[in-house]
């Protein structure tokens, strides 16, 4: 396995969720025609939207720990979920890995192609 594959799985992850998260964001108004599933949607979406801004937010140089915030942040609404197990798993397995390369990011050098301190 190579060192980004090891170093960055879970961005895969917080692909998935975000777009779980747009899904909801669009299913919720849908399904139900109240206010509270409208601002419930427009939470959803703009989290799922946020989420991916996160990741191409994060490869751009200099720029790693704001993105890695934004994904960790964004998967918040996943966790109110709790009752499926799964959706705040999800949110688990995304915001833990974020918020450590966000701690790491000031400690690293965010050259690509640099290596990272083992």
């Amino acid at each position: 396995m190579g060192r980004w594959t090891r170093d960055n799985w879970w961005l895969v992850l917080a692909a998935l969720a975000g777009t779980a998260l747009l899904f909801i964001g669009v299913g919720l108004p849908l399904e139900d025609r109240t206010l509270g599933a409208v601002l419930g949607g427009i939470v959803h979406a703009v989290a799922g939207l946020a989420m991916l801004a996160g990741i191409a937010v994060r490869r751009r140089p200099g720029r790693r720990a704001l993105g890695d915030l934004m994904i960790g942040v964004s998967a918040l609404p996943l966790a109110a979920w709790f009752w499926t197990i799964v959706a705040p798993l999800l949110a688990l397995a995304v915001m833990i890995p974020a918020f450590r390369d966000a701690a790491d990011a000031g400690t690293t050098s965010e050259t690509p192609g640099s290596a990272r301190p083992a």
